[in-house]
């Protein structure tokens, strides 16, 4: 079951400049009533909110940025406890362990040399609402005191009045920054009591309320983004307002640790790397993973193809003055940009070349990149790292998949180091990311994201804005929230962080509940997005199936989702998987982008995800399907594509389309003109005819960016069915072909490599011959399985000596 949720405000800080775009107010202290100007709200309702998990270790920092943890300040307001505590204003006494009093309080909570600050720090306190209050503005508030004269952050419970409401205030000498009321209303009950709860860690403030005794929610989800991240905290405290008199106790200041002082304008100090580019390697065969494949010669051509392109034009050393830090994989889309979740999806088969080329150095240069508040947006001109203007408002954030593609990244490597460097980044960029993108007004509380954000730039879609308060929840974008969250879960697990492990799977588990609760249509088997009131936005696309990978979708709802993809009538069309269905309003069977296309990362999700479900032999078959289509377009262009078609085409028409003035046909390609073909997809216009009956805008040609994905990652792990495990020393294969086939020299990180080829034989059922020699110090255990489901463990000893056994 997943954990109860608290209602509650989460609000985020960013850079100054947004607050008001963001729906803060900014208010001269001269014009704010006197009750307003001492922190308290002046808005409409609010809903109450969700914050971090119990405490946990701090996340593991690198060397260049340690985490100092200081101890906890718990005060039981018994007899002396208020020792520690400056009275600002009003009279308090403490009583068996109950404080009652009103006015203001405050201690300090780190005596910081100059050149540090609290880089974390949490302060709550449980009180009780009193029965009645002549005023409505009567409220209860924890604060932060900043290191400035008057600077403060308060969280204020404001019980009475039409609606009870939750508010966070930013205070200053000059003024005053109010938070809209946006989120939904709740009861305080007069006479119960509540958790009230402020945190703040690296220029973000996390802020809730609960009620007593209920489940603390596992980690903050979002509300809003605001400018506080000059914000340096010293000390904690409380107040009341025209409260004659509030009992409170349990106030506690946990989760403080300090660090070095960093300027709200730095940008990549969650994961600080010095800066190291190498040339651009040229193409060798000895530097990739070798399949084997005897009956299908045309695929490892096609996985060569792929290898020879993304060296030739798709690897790049940043040019002089640029902020980057690696040399990188590029998709080449266009000159000077770099796109985020293109990048993402090339180091998925990209991490293949490790250890002979850093390719998650890829990653690291959008590490360098991201902000104090955690932000890393979808667009960087590479020659200077600014802000694209596509990723401008809501369409700035693409999928959330950093810590995914880390994710498999480290279990092919094994690389503890380089989770450990990047987590404090992947957890700062989930954090704003949850803040960002949350439909908090909303009663299904999911997430959304822009048709362009989304990736799927022309995918039909809610009309109006996708986000930006109107409340949407995006299947695509939950999903992969969770996916975020349980990856996250992985890696934290690996580098010890087990607290925080357990906060992003409840996390996840409660974003799943969710989704199925509000996407799920039982009568159509398909998770829709839904708008602001919960009503479904019924668009059969290829957005309701990252259910999948996300492990949202499973049992009947996983098996149904299965069916639709191997639905002629729906997905399962020439070249598989369209990312609109077939039959729907707006598909278009040349591609049109979005409204019909065939693209490889969504292709790669889905089929991880049924291999994830345990449609192991769909996923197979469907990975071979994508693979012969792939190949056949390269047969007849001589190329690979950004995206393809659903549905074949005329030679005639194959014959005279053009991509960016270029024919789309090879040179010398003999082709049927009354023949059904194969071919890339055409652009967001769609098949506009040119005077030759073809169509000039079909998609970018020699794009291996993420398309290479199929030829190589889909290849290895799908078709020949082997994946390694190599923290676990593991490696499993899904041994159901009856060729030759396998993989010489898979990489393994600093471990080495491995080969797995198993002989051919007449069919599935009969006794396979596996062949396997390792160059691992140690032993590693391949778990083999037949198309059954049947496992059976083999142990290749360490060395590099061939190691035959035959399986029954």
């Amino acid at each position: 079951m997943a954990p109860r949720r608290p209602r509650g405000l989460y609000v985020m800080s960013a850079c100054a400049a947004l607050a008001l775009a963001a729906g803060g107010t900014q208010v001269p202290v001269a014009a704010v009533p006197a009750t307003t100007a001492a922190g308290h709200p002046a808005g409409g309702p609010h809903a109450l909110t969700a914050g971090r998990g119990a405490d946990a270790p701090s996340s593991a920092r690198s060397a260049a940025h340690p985490a100092d943890a200081l101890p906890s300040v718990t005060d039981a307001f018994t007899a002396g406890s208020l020792t520690g505590w400056r009275t600002v204003s009003g009279a308090w006494r403490a009583t068996a362990g109950v404080l009652r009093g009103s006015g203001e309080l405050r201690r300090p909570l780190c005596a910081c040399s100059p050149d540090e600050e609290l880089n974390r720090a949490r302060v709550s306190l449980r009180f009780r609402v009193p029965d009645t209050a002549a005023d409505p503005l009567a409220s209860v508030s924890v604060a932060l005191d900043g290191a400035a004269d008057h600077d403060r952050l308060w969280l204020t419970a404001q019980p009475f009045g039409a609606t009870p409401r939750l508010q966070l205030v930013r205070s200053t000498a000059t003024g005053e920054t109010r938070y809209a009321d946006t989120l939904r209303a709740a009861d305080l009950a007069p006479g119960s009591w509540y958790r009230l709860e402020l945190e703040w860690r690296h220029g973000i403030a996390f802020a809730r309320i609960q009620p007593d005794g209920a489940a603390r929610p596992a980690a903050p989800v979002a509300g809003h983004v605001v400018g506080a991240a000059d914000f340096h905290p010293v000390a904690g405290g409380l107040r009341t307002h025209a409260l004659p008199s509030v009992d409170a106790d349990d106030f506690a200041a946990s989760r403080l640790s300090r660090g070095p002082r960093h300027s709200g304008a730095e940008r990549g100090v969650f994961a600080p790397v010095a800066r190291h580019l190498v040339s651009v390697p040229a193409y060798d065969l000895a530097r990739v993973p070798r399949p084997v494949i005897d009956d299908r010669p045309e695929w490892i051509a096609l996985y060569d193809r792929a290898w020879s392109l993304l060296h030739t034009g798709h690897i790049r050393r940043p040019v002089d003055g640029s902020p980057l830090v690696r040399t990188y994989l590029d998709e080449a889309f266009g000159p000077d940009l770099l796109f985020q979740w293109d990048t993402i999806f090339m180091t998925v088969y990209g991490r293949y070349l490790q250890p002979g080329f850093d390719v998650m150095g890829s990653l690291d240069n959008w590490y360098a990149l991201q902000e104090p508040t955690g932000a890393i947006w979808r667009v960087y001109r590479e020659s200077d790292g600014t802000r694209h203007p596509w990723a401008d408002g809501p369409r700035g954030v693409n999928p959330p998949l950093f810590a995914w593609a880390e994710l498999k990244s480290y279990r092919l490597t094994a690389d503890l180091a380089r989770v450990r460097r990047v987590l404090p980044a992947l957890q700062a960029y989930a954090d704003w990311v949850s803040v960002s993108r949350w439909s908090q007004a909303a009663p299904h509380q999911l997430y959304w994201n822009d048709g362009e954000g989304n990736g799927m730039d022309n995918l039909p879609t809610q009309p109006g804005p996708a986000g930006d308060g109107t409340g949407t929840g995006q299947v695509d974008m939950s999903s992969q929230m969770v996916l975020m969250w349980r990856s996250l879960a992985e890696l934290e697990t690996a580098a010890g962080d087990t607290g925080r492990a357990a906060d992003d799977r409840a996390l996840a588990d409660a974003t799943a509940e969710r989704l199925n609760r509000w996407s799920w249509n039982s009568a159509d088997g398909r998770y829709y997005e839904v708008s602001a009131t919960g009503a479904q936005y019924k668009v059969d696309g290829i957005a309701g199936f990252w259910t999948l990978p996300a492990g949202v979708a499973t049992g009947d709802r996983a098996r149904r989702l299965a069916d639709a993809l191997a639905d002629p009538g729906a997905y399962w069309t020439d070249m598989i998987f369209p990312a609109l269905a077939k039959g729907s309003p707006s598909y278009d069977p040349t591609g049109r982008y979005w409204r019909g296309g065939v693209w490889a990362p969504t292709n790669y999700a889905v089929v991880e995800g049924l291999q994830a479900t345990g449609r192991t032999g769909l996923a197979r078959r469907a990975a071979e399907k994508y693979l012969t289509g792939l190949t056949e377009v390269y047969g007849t262009t001589g190329t690979l594509w950004e995206a393809y078609a659903p549905e074949r085409r005329s030679g005639a028409w194959l014959a005279a389309s053009r991509s960016g003035g270029t024919p789309v046909a090879a040179p010398g390609a003999a082709l049927d003109p009354a023949g059904a073909y194969l071919s890339p997809a055409t652009t967001k216009p769609g098949d506009a005819p040119n005077a030759a009956g073809g169509t000039d805008g079909v998609v970018k040609r020699d794009f291996v960016g993420w398309t290479g994905l199929g030829p190589v990652a889909m290849l290895i792990e799908d078709v020949i069915g082997i994946e390694a495990d190599t923290p676990r020393r593991t490696i499993t294969w899904h041994l159901t072909r009856t060729d030759r086939h396998g993989v010489d020299h898979l990489p393994l990180g600093s471990l080495g490599t491995v080969s797995l080829v198993a002989d051919a034989r007449s069919d599935v059922s009969a006794p396979v011959r596996v062949c396997a020699s390792s160059t691992a110090p140690e032993a590693l255990t391949v778990v083999v399985t037949d198309a059954t489901g049947n496992a059976r463990s083999v142990t290749v000893a360490p060395g590099a000596d061939r190691q035959c056994r035959t399986l029954h």
